[in-house]
């Protein structure tokens, strides 16, 4: 997700405020699902809801502005990178 947002010039706090259809200042679940879709994802809802969970590293519901950007700084920095996400974020869909 991060990856196709940083494509098109985007930070992360633009790419939250531009999945925070209600302007709650997170991503919620829904939300979350929305966002997945635009970006060209095709999971099913259980596969969503692994994923999802990986981002919302305090449990509450949803994933704020620290908890994504915290995604960012820490795993999406170069190439190298970006191929340790997409196993992982396989590993998190297939568990």
């Amino acid at each position: 997700m991060l990856r196709k947002a940083a494509a098109q010039g985007a930070d992360a706090e633009r790419s939250l405020q531009h999945f925070d259809k209600d302007g709650s200042g997170e991503v919620d679940r829904a939300e979350f699902d929305e966002a997945m879709k635009e970006l060209g994802f095709t999971a099913k809802p259980p596969e969503y809801a692994k994923l999802f969970a990986h981002f919302d590293e305090d449990g509450d519901g949803s994933i704020s502005y620290k908890e994504f950007a915290h995604f960012a700084q820490t795993k999406v920095k170069a190439k190298a990178v970006e191929c340790f996400v997409e196993k992982k974020l396989r590993r998190i869909l297939i568990s």
